[in-house]
């Protein structure tokens, strides 16, 4: 055998090797940015500190809260993003129209179908189901008529085009021209990253184009609309959603592997993000224009350069139900995050800055627990149902 010969089958297990290894990181990544997710939409008490010099219970149980809440879980829907754009484009020796067709086939069982069930689900169990078990319940226990359940139902009005789309809208602050930004999302409000995701694969054509032919000089630019707040307002069409999907199609579309690559270049992100990580406590992970987004970058990136080497240098591996558990967890937890609160608070009270702390920790992990839980049953004695509802 020639030297060329053995020179390139080496060449060829060295890939095949960083193709495992990043592909095992990223599913050891999966459940964590799941949680995160939940964290961030677990608010806990209002306020924030404003004045470090006396630092009350209250103002660590609000540094905690801000930690866990508006800085550190941020990076989830991004990297969720940058993962999805590296794999939709993985393996391909060829982008034509067919690959696209075949593509967007796959994505309407494992995207659009769940986002219609979910969506569907959650509005008629918030709008409809929920009020009315509430009614019986009242009725059976405490005698209450049950001439007010019609009263209600007469009263619901529902627009079912933006409860599908962008029924949900709060401020993003103001960017770089003073503009306020305006964010949307579904009446499940966590779905505006599947929202957005199936919009940019939509859209994945004209991406792979602009990838190929201008490279990191294309995401470089989505970058800018994304730090600066300059973007249409477009409902679906964020520049998060653009950036990270454009910046995980550069890694496959130009051939390099996602986390070796980043993770030869590790401490260029984490220099950074550790410099900045205090500096978005201080200001409430908010009031930053445009900081957030580059603090945002950085940890994203490392949260990808921490699994690899968790995997590559300490041999870990994923858990194969909790990475199959991760959709139910962001799908479900919307449903249960506050009843789940109030039940903690009921148990461990707010009277206190330990037992608000405690609470707030609680919360979120009593609800992935939940979550986690009822997966197992659905896995358990509905598969084919949960199947459908996770997108295989």
């Amino acid at each position: 055998m020639r030297k060329t010969d053995i020179g390139g089958d080496n060449l060829k297990r060295q890939e095949a090797n960083y193709e495992r290894q990043t592909s095992e990181a990223i599913d050891l990544l999966r459940f964590p940015l799941a949680m995160m997710v939940v964290f961030i939409h677990s608010q806990g008490p209002n306020g924030h500190p404003n004045d470090y010099t006396h630092l009350t219970g209250m103002d660590i149980t609000n540094i905690i809260r801000t930690l866990g809440t508006e800085v550190l879980p941020h990076i989830a829907v991004p990297a969720f993003f940058l993962i999805s754009g590296y794999f939709f484009f993985k393996h391909l020796e060829t982008w034509d129209w067919q690959v696209w067709k075949d593509k967007l086939k796959s994505r309407l069982h494992t995207l659009m179908l769940p986002y219609i069930i979910w969506c569907l689900i959650y509005v008629l169990w918030t709008k409809y189901l929920k009020v009315i078990v509430l009614r019986l319940g009242a009725f059976v226990i405490k005698g209450k008529p049950l001439d007010d359940i019609v009263e209600y139902l007469n009263t619901v009005d529902i627009n079912w085009p933006h409860a599908f789309w962008d029924s949900f809208s709060w401020m993003g602050g103001a960017n770089w021209l003073g503009v306020d930004v305006v964010n949307t999302s579904p009446e499940l409000i966590p779905f505006w990253f599947i929202r957005d995701l199936i919009v940019v694969i939509l859209l994945s054509p004209l991406i792979y184009y602009l990838v190929k032919t201008f490279g990191l000089w294309f995401v470089g630019l989505i970058g800018l609309f994304l730090v600066s707040g300059i973007w249409p307002n477009i409902h679906g069409l964020g520049s998060s959603a653009v950036f990270y999907f454009s910046l995980g199609a550069w890694f496959t579309v130009k051939g390099h592997d996602l986390c070796s690559s980043l993770y030869n270049y590790r401490w260029l992100f984490y220099t950074p993000y550790l410099f900045l990580l205090p500096v978005m406590v201080y200001f409430d992970g908010q009031h930053t224009y445009g900081g957030k987004d580059i603090f945002i970058l950085f940890g994203t990136l490392s949260s990808f350069c921490i699994s690899y080497y968790l995997v590559k240098q300490r041999g870990m591996h994923k858990n194969l139900f909790l990475v199959k558990s991760c959709f139910f967890v962001f799908a479900f937890h919307y449903f249960i995050l506050v009843d789940c609160g109030h039940l903690i608070r009921g148990v461990i009270g707010l009277s206190t800055p330990l037992q608000i702390s405690i609470c707030y920790v609680l919360q979120p992990l009593l609800t992935i627990t939940t979550c986690v839980i009822v997966y197992y049953v659905f896995h358990r004695f509905f598969p084919r149902i949960c199947k459908v509802m996770t997108g295989r």
